[in-house]
């Protein structure tokens, strides 16, 4: 006879798995969220071309085969077009940002708004 006991909390996730003749027990730790404000790469709370020529500074970088420099959340913020590159895509997309923050004055969309929105386009 198998008998198998699953315990979630907060932090963990442990299974017993208990058999006639062995019992085993795992324990998981749930991943881990990363907050990251998408196009802010540089984490000053506003997306501007600072935020553009960093991402591109990364392209060029990781084009040459160096080590890019960004951090878990940065290379999710740089990765403004969700398609698990960061690129001069990604780096163009967020001056178009920027521009157009900066020539509107109500209703600004956030960055991932504006983002569906040129997809759907």
């Amino acid at each position: 006879m198998t008998t198998t006991t699953t315990t979630t909390t907060k932090d963990k996730t442990t299974t017993t798995v208990t058999d006639i003749n062995e019992t085993t027990t795992t324990t998981t730790s749930p991943a881990t969220q990363i907050d990251y404000n998408l196009g802010d790469v540089d984490g000053d709370g506003r997306i501007n071309a600072v935020d553009a020529s960093s991402v591109l500074a990364y392209y060029a970088r990781i084009s040459t085969n160096k080590e890019g420099g960004y951090t878990e959340e940065q290379k999710l913020a740089a990765d403004v077009d969700s398609d698990g590159r960061i690129n001069a895509v990604d780096a163009s997309n967020i001056l178009a940002y920027y521009a157009y923050v900066s020539t509107t004055r109500e209703n600004i969309m956030s960055m991932k708004e504006y983002m569906d929105q040129r997809k759907r386009s």
